[in-house]
């Protein structure tokens, strides 16, 4: 299952990018350049235990893009 450290993009995205003991959200500039690794002050948001974001998320298509939400 994938989960844990995600990257929210300016397109709405949600983008898996490392492991982590939570699932936490980080929007796109709170990562360098690299694109993932986070920033040393970089504020995310906890949205649950590991797993959460992948059984709750949902694909909703928009004009030409796609937008993810969590949903409780």
């Amino acid at each position: 299952m994938a989960t844990d450290i995600y990257k929210w993009d300016n397109a709405g995205k949600l983008t898996n990018v490392a492991s982590s003991d939570r699932d936490v959200i980080y929007a796109e500039n709170q990562f360098e350049k690299d694109g993932k690794t986070l920033k040393t002050d970089a504020k995310g948001v906890g949205v649950g235990e590991k797993g959460y974001v992948e059984t709750n998320k949902q694909e909703i298509p928009l004009a030409g893009a796609s937008v993810t939400l969590v949903s409780e």
